[in-house]
């Protein structure tokens, strides 16, 4: 049976760690519920479990992760705007202030973006920033249009440029991820003994930016799992992180 797109991420990110880190148990992995993979070492069979972590919510702003979708769609509906345009194929990196997006605008801010590619001079080969300007009157939510033009390209690919400076992951934040998943540690052990849990820096959304430093790997949890560990996918590292249990 064919795996949905998540659980193929999930297994991405498991077996990033299985490669980066020995403690971590390896073998083949066999998608399950709860927990999300299971795996046999030495003829015992481990569960994992995979959490992502998310950019917290500040007071009065919108969430992280709802942010990074509504950019998406909003670049997706300017990149089908494009096709239907017959404009030249290219690549589009659309870069959001940090102006809260509601749905109600993505038809309205695909248009003036699908516009402002259109109305560009055109090159065969070259990149050519569009900053929100008197030249280009873009939305305030966007600050600039970056578009890559290059003979080889054949197909559009329209997509929200994330960029940005990344604030340090926390303990606390950490240990929340821990916590979310300690409380079905009981049903994980239904279906085996022992259960790790594998936490996901994604790093390449708004939603999942975060600096690992040294604080976070120092520090002990509290946790009821046979293992932790934290996977910077950004980076491509992997640590077990201290525990008492």
């Amino acid at each position: 049976m064919a795996l949905s797109s998540l659980k193929q991420l999930e297994r991405y990110h498991v077996e990033r760690a299985q490669a980066l880190l020995g403690s971590i148990p390896r073998g083949k992995l066999f998608p399950s519920e709860s927990p999300d993979f299971i795996t046999r070492r030495k003829a015992r069979n481990f569960g994992i479990e995979v959490v992502r972590y998310t950019v917290p919510t500040k007071a009065g702003e919108r969430p992280p992760r709802e942010q990074a979708s509504l950019r998406r769609q909003v670049a997706q509906a300017a990149q089908a705007l494009a096709e239907r345009m017959n404009l030249p194929a290219v690549r589009v990196a659309i870069r959001f202030t940090r102006r809260a997006l509601h749905r109600r605008q993505i038809p309205e801010l695909a248009a003036a973006v699908a516009q402002a590619v259109g109305s560009a001079p055109h090159s065969a080969s070259g990149v050519m920033e569009l900053p929100r300007g008197n030249r280009t009157p873009l939305p305030r939510v966007i600050s600039s249009i970056l578009i890559h033009s290059r003979e080889f390209i054949t197909d559009h690919l329209w997509y929200s440029a994330d960029g940005g400076i990344s604030a340090p992951v926390t303990t606390n934040e950490i240990q929340h991820c821990i916590d979310l998943k300690a409380r079905l540690k009981s049903r994980y052990r239904l279906s085996v003994p022992r259960v790790w849990l594998l936490i996901v820096v994604e790093g390449f959304t708004v939603a999942s930016f975060g600096t690992v430093n040294e604080d976070v790997l120092a520090h002990t949890y509290h946790a009821p799992f046979d293992g932790v560990a934290l996977l910077d996918n950004a980076h491509d590292q992997c640590w077990a992180l201290p525990l008492l249990r």
